[in-house]
């Protein structure tokens, strides 16, 4: 597939998901962040076929995982993202991309969001056989994403 220049960063995509926890009373954690970023640029690819920030995300142990937001991120742990976070500007259609993705997704814990992942075949493919405690940075195909997520926009 022919490299198709991204739509957005993927720093604006999580602050986008941060200002929206934060002004719903709701604070994201890098667990649920990781999740909410995969599955807005996962739906992208399906509905679009093109990303939405072109970045990668990895099969962890937990589900999908970008680096670049786990080293902003990381140092948080497993307690909500507090740091003061402005709204991106976005273009209308992708703002209302977002919002939507938000309100379908943002409902779920953590927790279920990782489950979720974990039902998902593009993580499942990316990790193999490896047993669920077993590292990997296996990077998740955009291919795959596109393909698994089409039957639910379709």
């Amino acid at each position: 597939m022919e490299n198709i220049e991204a739509r957005i960063s993927i720093e604006d995509l999580a602050s986008f998901f941060i200002y929206f926890g934060q002004a719903h009373g709701e604070p994201v954690t890098n667990l649920k962040l990781q999740k909410l970023c995969y599955y807005a640029e996962a739906y992208y690819w399906a509905i679009y076929e093109k990303p939405l920030t072109g970045e990668p995300f990895e099969a962890w142990t937990h589900g999908p995982v970008s680096r670049t937001l786990w080293d902003l991120y990381r140092d948080y742990r497993w307690e909500p993202i507090l740091k003061e976070s402005q709204l991106p500007e976005f273009p209308k259609n992708i703002q209302e991309y977002l919002e939507e993705i938000a309100r379908v997704f943002f409902r779920f814990s953590a927790y279920q969001l990782e489950r979720m992942t974990h039902n998902d075949k593009p993580w499942q493919k990316a990790r193999g056989d490896l047993p669920i405690e077993s590292k990997c940075e296996n990077t998740i195909q955009t291919t795959d994403m596109m393909e698994y997520y089409k039957r639910y926009v379709t």
